[in-house]
Formats: structure tokens, sequence, C-alpha cells
């Protein structure tokens, strides 16, 4: 994360597109980049740079392979638009890894407390 925030913090880009940029690359919704994600950034950061704006969502095309699985949506057979990837199509918008790592843990949690007090 310390990289992405130097590399492009000196892009010469809007905050507001910086912004941008990052919401569409942070796909697993972590709040850093993994490398994927960051040469997705980056490769969006070298666009803005040329005139060329970020898209509002990404094109399947733009989703780094590793990430494609969770996020394409089922297209249905009539529709002929390419489909778009949006925030909230993502998997890690309903809990992400950390986010499912703590509700773990809590449930563990609580099954040892509800067992301590059979005991008792």
């Amino acid at each position: 994360a310390v990289v992405s925030t130097q590399s492009t913090g000196k892009s010469g880009l809007s905050d507001e597109t910086l912004s941008t940029i990052w919401r569409l690359s942070d796909i697993s919704k972590t709040g850093s980049l993994s490398a994927d994600e960051f040469c997705l950034a980056m490769y969006l950061i070298e666009n803005a740079q040329r005139g060329k704006d970020p898209p509002p969502s990404l094109t399947p095309a733009l989703v780094p392979p590793q990430y494609r699985h969770f996020l394409l949506k089922e297209m249905a057979p009539s529709s002929t638009s390419a489909p778009t990837l949006t925030r909230q199509d993502s998997i890690f918008t309903k809990a992400g890894f950390e986010n499912k790592k703590l509700e773990n843990f809590n449930k563990g949690e609580q099954e040892l407390e509800r067992r301590r007090l059979e005991i008792k």
C-alpha cells in the first residue's frame, strides 16, 4: 500500500481521479492493493495521464484474472451488451476475508463461552 500511495501521489492527477482509480482497482476492498490490483491502478493512471478518464466501472477485460470468477455477472443469453463490474457485484462487498475471519473468530469465542457455561 505504501508503494502504491507514493506512486499515485506523483501522478499529477486530481484527488478525485485518483480516488476513482483506487475505488476501481481495490477489487478485494481490503484498503490495500495486491500486485494485480496495483498493475490495474497503474494502467488506469497511465491512461488518465494521457487524457482518458477512468471508466465508471470495470469491464471484464480490465479485471485481473484471479478476480474474474468472483466478479463476473451471469449474462442473460439475450443480452448483447458487454457485462460490466461495479462495486456491488463483488463477493467482497458481502464479507471480505478479514470480515469473515473476524466473524469466525467471534463465533468460536461464543461457542467456547457456551461450552464453558455448560460445564459450570
